[in-house]
């Protein structure tokens, strides 16, 4: 007998938005209990940042960006490594650091396309910008311990 509709898959997300984080479950089908129709998990549940939570926090940065296009690099720059790092605090999880990379990238293409902007004639090619950016803008690292670390640290046995 053929199973329902998007159950035929090899390989099944479960999926639950909770506080802008998206919790994956990797199922396989031969884990299944036939008898039950119960899955069990084979990997650790993944906390990856919302697609929303990133995109409204994009939009946020470049409004700014643009109020602040003809202040000085080095004032933009500090206040970009606050706005990053912070970010970073609420959002480095353990398996989170494919979307923080992104959030780096988005981030320096929108300060580059906005001091593209500045002028006519002087443009900033990304090999006079990538010394800026690495001055200003911090690289994506883990900040926060696995949820069993945490776990253990608070409740030793």
């Amino acid at each position: 007998m053929q199973e329902p509709y998007g159950k035929g898959s090899s390989e099944s997300i479960l999926a639950s938005s909770l506080a802008g984080d998206i919790a994956r479950c990797l199922l396989k089908r031969r884990q299944r209990h036939r008898w039950a129709g119960l899955l069990s998990c084979e990997k650790p549940v993944w906390r990856i940042t919302a697609k929303k939570r990133m995109v409204s926090k994009l939009k946020a940065i470049k409004v700014e960006l643009q109020r602040r296009m003809h202040d000085r690099n080095a004032d933009v720059g500090a206040w970009l490594r606050k706005v990053v790092l912070g970010y970073y605090q609420y959002h480095a999880v353990p398996g989170n650091t494919t979307q923080l990379r992104i959030f780096k990238l988005r981030v320096c293409r929108l300060w580059q396309s906005v001091l593209v902007r500045r002028s006519q004639r002087a443009k900033m090619c990304w090999e006079r910008f990538t010394p800026v950016l690495n001055r200003w803008i911090p690289p994506p690292r883990v900040l926060h311990p696995y949820p069993d670390a945490r776990f253990y640290a608070t409740h030793p046995s």
